[in-house]
């Protein structure tokens, strides 16, 4: 098991990754959204994995960046995003004020985004 590392703290709300030892198993996915969704969707995970773009052996884990400005909470049109905590630190969806618009998705910065809907239910 590699050595921890000082200066890679999880912070409370926040997503830690240590990216050197990810292996690409993408059991994260499954373990994010199976805690959050309650079912193993990994399409809905709030950390995704992706391949080198050679399909070589690297893999870069991908996670919400939790924006001091989030985009995506300034383009909801009905403020189902918001801010969590004292002081603010998390993104956080409201799924039921959430109307499923995708306004969230297509301001994300990142590509892949980093808020995806859930076609099922209609929401973020």
């Amino acid at each position: 098991m590699p050595e921890a590392k000082p200066d890679r703290v999880a912070a409370r709300g926040r997503l830690a990754v240590d990216a050197e030892i990810c292996i690409g198993c993408r059991a994260c996915e499954a373990a994010c959204s199976l805690a959050h969704e309650g079912y193993i969707a990994p399409s809905l995970s709030r950390i995704r994995v992706k391949r080198s773009p050679l399909n070589g052996p690297d893999f870069t884990p991908q996670q919400c960046h939790q924006c001091v400005e989030p985009a995506c909470m300034a383009a909801c049109p009905v403020d189902a995003i918001g801010l969590d905590g004292d002081p603010a630190y998390a993104v956080v969806v409201d799924k039921e004020a959430c109307t499923g618009c995708g306004s969230c998705v297509d301001a994300c910065p990142y590509d892949p985004p980093r808020i995806t809907l859930d076609e099922a239910r209609g929401a973020a």
